[in-house]
C-alpha cells in the first residue's frame, strides 16, 4: 500500500486557494491604478496624496502577494501553501489595526477581522488536510 505524500496538497484547496487569491489581485490592480474610491473599502478616508500613495503601496503588495499565491498552489507543496495564507492573515490582521488604531471599530475592522480567521483558517485546512491520489 503506498503511502500518501505528505507535502503536496488536495486539489480542492489549491483551487480555494486561487479563488482566494484571484480577488487580492483584481483589488492590487485596482489600488495600484486607481486608488481614489479604493479608500472606503479599505476603511480608511484617504483624500491627500500620502494617503493614495499608500493605498499604492497596497496595492502592490496585494498584486505580489496574490501573484505568490497562485505559484504557490501551482506547486503544490504544503508548506509555501501554509506561509502564503498566514503572509495574508498578517497583511490582514495589519490592515485591520490600522483601521481600527486610525478611525475606530468600524465594518471595514470587522471585514478585515474576518479574512484573518478565513486566511488563518485556510492554513488549518492546509496543515491538517491529507493529499489522497
Amino acid at each position: 500500500m503506498e503511502q500518501p505524500n505528505s507535502t503536496q496538497v488536495k486539489p480542492a484547496i489549491r483551487i480555494v486557494a486561487i479563488l482566494l487569491a484571484l480577488p487580492y489581485l483584481i483589488i492590487g490592480i485596482k489600488e495600484l491604478i486607481s486608488p481614489i474610491g479604493i479608500d472606503v473599502t479599505f476603511g480608511i478616508p484617504l483624500n491627500h496624496q500620502d494617503g493614495l500613495q499608500y493605498l499604492r503601496v497596497v496595492g502592490a503588495r496585494n498584486i505580489v502577494l496574490s501573484l505568490l499565491g497562485i505559484y504557490f498552489a501551482s506547486t503544490r507543496v504544503r508548506s509555501t501553501m501554509i506561509a502564503f495564507f498566514l503572509g495574508l492573515a498578517l497583511m490582514a490582521a495589519l490592515d485591520c489595526y490600522l483601521v481600527t488604531s486610525s478611525v475606530g471599530f468600524t465594518s471595514a475592522s470587522i471585514k478585515h477581522s474576518f479574512f484573518v480567521c478565513l486566511l488563518v483558517g485556510m492554513a488549518g485546512w492546509v496543515y491538517f488536510s491529507k493529499h489522497n491520489k
